[in-house]
């Protein structure tokens, strides 16, 4: 049977077979990946509206309304997290390189100071706090680390971004540092006219390809709605294609995967040196020269690197880093096994529970306040009920007319206790405390300080 090709693809391919190759493979891994990637966004977006203080569902604010009770919100959730992100700061340190040898002290000394100035020059600091935030909520936070060559377009400059955790896409692996993943999407918006401007040598393909879809979007929406601007004088004014393409925006895929290449080493048996070889030719002349030397051929991976916009190949390259990584860098704060969560995920449940019981709470002290009045006098009831809860209200009986208060029910002592372990709930299901930030007392020693901050 033959393989459904992915349901984006347009009926046209544009480019080479290699070209149509790529496409093929990353548009498949993109649909693939869609039900699990959709399903983890929904949840991720609804964890950050948690932290923001969004906690209601829509349905049972609605409920709430139309019987006139409140929806409280006490955002216990936010402490935590900002509590977790404040350890974070206290306790991030500085990345340095120590040598294996003495010899080795110049060269890490040396790379120390280039890591520290790249990390400087891209504000390292307040993006890994912002990598660490996205993690602990969400369950997965990304950093982007690539070569840029606007200003400095021969040397290039190393920029490092923290990404939207939604724009990324991978497929189901264990390991925290990707060494089981395959490969990896990453998914954004531009406007027409952005993709033609950052990509000027594939203009003439991207016009085609945006024309194939208008084509084909206003014949598939023409038969259903050309009839009712039938015998209608045209208001439309002349609008030329670039107008047109500043307000379209197009997904534009970076994808990145790993292939194997049988690659020829020439290995120094004698020292254990191994140098790729690059100039078949002379490797083999030294080899014939040198004692100890000799060629050996082994598979090894690299790194493919491309973007594609609807049929488009964009670019496509091997990837510049000699260690053969992804340049998106991931934290993972939990990996379930059906998604990835942070701490938020847990906690949902119980601040959901605050809510409604604080809510209740507050209805049952609103209700309570005026429970009524017993009386046997018509003209007295009709006073009661009209203005006894306006102050200073006074009402005038007649003589050996009886009325009496009802007295409230006290407020549940359930009600109370649930109140008081629902704050140690949250701190026990999140395990972050105060004891984390090293915070100590007076009769503390600094042992007794680090034991607690340990333990957590």
């Amino acid at each position: 049977m033959e393989e459904q090709r992915p349901s984006e693809l347009d009926d046209r391919l544009i480019g080479d077979s290699s070209s149509q190759d790529i496409i093929l493979k990353v548009l498949k891994w993109k649909q693939d990946s869609e039900p699990a990637h959709l399903a983890w966004v929904q949840e991720m977006e609804e964890d950050f509206r948690f932290y923001d203080g969004d906690q209601w569902r829509e349905d049972d604010k609605r409920k709430l309304d139309a019987e006139g009770r409140p929806a409280l919100t006490f955002n216990r959730i936010k402490p935590q997290i900002d509590l977790a992100a404040g350890i974070q700061e206290e306790q991030k340190l500085d990345i340095k390189v120590i040598g294996r040898t003495k010899e080795d002290t110049p060269v890490s000394d040396a790379m120390s100071q280039l890591i520290k100035y790249v990390c400087d020059s891209n504000d390292f600091d307040m993006r890994q706090g912002d990598f660490f935030f996205d993690g602990v909520v969400c369950g997965r936070g990304w950093i982007s680390v690539e070569q840029d060559f606007e200003d400095d377009w021969i040397n290039g400059k190393t920029l490092i971004r923290t990404v939207d955790p939604k724009e990324i896409r991978i497929p189901k692996n264990r390991e925290r540092d990707l060494s089981d993943c395959d490969w990896i999407i990453r998914v954004k918006r531009f406007s027409r006219e952005k993709i033609k401007e950052l990509w000027p040598d594939a203009k003439d393909s991207l016009e085609m390809s945006f024309s194939f879809a208008d084509a084909a979007l206003k014949a598939e929406t023409g038969a259903q709605d050309g009839w009712r601007d039938y015998g209608r004088a045209s208001s439309a004014v002349s609008v030329s294609a670039e107008e047109q393409d500043k307000d379209k925006t197009e997904e534009v895929i970076e994808a990145q995967w790993r292939e194997r290449k049988l690659k020829s080493f020439v290995v120094d048996t004698l020292t254990g040196d191994i140098k790729p070889v690059t100039d078949e030719i002379a490797a083999a002349q030294a080899v014939g020269m040198v004692p100890g030397l000799r060629i050996v051929k082994k598979s090894v991976p690299e790194i493919h690197m491309a973007r594609i916009c609807r049929n488009v190949l964009l670019e496509h390259h091997v990837s510049p880093y000699i260690d053969q990584s992804f340049s998106l860098v991931p934290f993972f704060a939990h990996r379930g096994r059906k998604q990835d969560y942070g701490i938020v995920r847990n906690l949902k449940d119980p601040q959901r529970e605050a809510n409604k019981r604080r809510s209740q709470a507050l209805h049952i002290i609103n209700t309570s306040a005026n429970a009524g009045w017993i009386v046997d006098d018509q003209e007295l009831a009709d006073q009661l009920e009209e203005r006894s809860s306006t102050p200073g209200f006074v009402a005038i009986s007649k003589p050996g007319s009886r009325y009496e208060r009802v007295m409230p029910p006290p407020m549940p002592v359930a009600v109370l206790r649930m109140e008081e372990e629902s704050i140690n709930d949250m701190k026990a299901i999140s395990g972050i405390n105060a004891d984390l930030l090293g915070m100590r007392e007076a009769t503390q020693s600094g042992i007794a300080i680090d034991l607690r901050m340990r333990q957590g």
